[in-house]
């Protein structure tokens, strides 16, 4: 591609960031991500109007402790995702890098200014609540009938919100994490060049060390509970979400190589995932259980020796039955054809 043309590429989607980041952070994901392909495949240098563009989330109202923490968070989203796709990291290291950017600036965003004013963390994003989301709602629905039972029932929502909120900024963390990568890839295939190798999801599997560590998180939670620590909801859901999350995923995982174990039809899977999304939370429970399983047994493994040993098998069938009808072993030539080949191609004697 030309110079100039990723100038004008670099241009237009700084000014499309700056033009969004004060107003939706989720319609930056595509643009960050665009951002740090531009890094790693063009130069450093085309990042830099990038990020000069997200500055501009500091404009609506009075920049707060929370505004410089997201801005914060969104600086550092690129830096990770090019230096990853830079130096080909894996891309699980890609991931839980971003899931700890997003999960600590989404919290400090929704806290810091609270806990700078001596309150408890969680009242800004109380606040928050009632000003962004129920107000709204109260004035659009409060003289519909039934409408102000909907309306108590948002406002009930912001007590639970103490306990949820730590629980949201990692299942935040956890899925803008997995977007930006897919975006990346994304970009790639956009502009036709060769992402970095990712593992088939059907053989994804989590390392040896997530059973011990998924005690250990147990323990914790059980401990926050028997010393009747402050915030001990906020601590369980968090911990809970991060084990059963990482299970989920494995549960997915070992689900879709079923069906290509099974040989299923593409549609199955495709309308498996649908009725998971539906389903959720239910569906990620139970693919948490299948994950959780599969990860002390191993299926997978078995599964694979026995295609392995039937494939043999059938392979010695095979040669015996050829044997057996001609007598001998046809052994078909794998190998570079002879050079000579190309020399005597004219030749009606061919070389023995």
């Amino acid at each position: 591609m030309k110079t100039s043309y990723k100038i004008l590429i670099c241009a237009g989607t700084a000014l499309i960031t700056a033009l969004s980041a004060a107003y939706s952070h989720l319609l930056l994901m595509p643009l960050i991500a665009l951002g740090a392909y531009m890094a790693a495949e063009w130069g450093v240098i085309y990042l830099v109007p990038v990020l000069a563009g997200l500055f501009t989330v500091l404009i609506p109202g009075e920049p707060t402790a929370g505004a410089f923490a997201t801005l914060a968070e969104l600086l550092a989203i690129p830096l990770i995702l090019a230096f990853g796709a830079k130096k080909k990291l894996p891309h699980r290291y890609v991931l839980l890098a971003l899931a700890v950017v997003v999960c600590v600036g989404e919290y400090l965003s929704l806290t810091l200014d609270s806990m700078i004013a001596g309150k408890p963390p969680y009242e800004g994003a109380v606040e928050l609540w009632n000003s962004g989301v129920v107000a709204p709602f109260e004035e659009t629905l409060g003289g519909l009938p039934n409408g102000q039972d909907a309306v108590d029932s948002l406002r009930e929502f912001a007590s639970v919100l103490p306990d949820i909120l730590m629980w949201a900024c990692v299942l935040c963390g956890e899925a803008i994490s997995l977007a930006l990568v897919l975006l990346l890839r994304l970009w790639h295939r956009v502009f036709r060049t060769e992402p970095q190798k990712m593992a088939d999801i059907t053989l994804w599997r989590l390392p040896k060390s997530v059973i011990p560590g998924s005690i250990l998180m147990g323990a914790c939670i059980a401990a926050v509970y028997i010393f009747k620590l402050p915030n001990a909801n906020a601590v369980a859901y968090s911990l809970g979400l991060m084990i059963a999350s990482l299970f989920s995923v494995q549960g997915l995982s070992y689900l879709l190589f079923v069906f290509r174990f099974a040989k299923a039809s593409k549609l199955i899977p495709a309308l498996a995932i649908a009725f998971i999304v539906i389903s959720l939370p239910w569906s990620g429970a139970l693919l948490g259980v299948m994950g959780f399983t599969e990860q002390l047994r191993n299926r997978r493994a078995l599964m694979l020796r026995f295609l392995e040993e039937r494939k043999a098998r059938g392979e010695i069938e095979r040669m015996a039955d050829e044997y057996a009808k001609y007598g001998y072993i046809r052994e078909e030539f794998t190998g570079d054809p002879d050079p000579r080949d190309d020399d005597n191609k004219d030749d009606p004697v061919k070389e023995d």
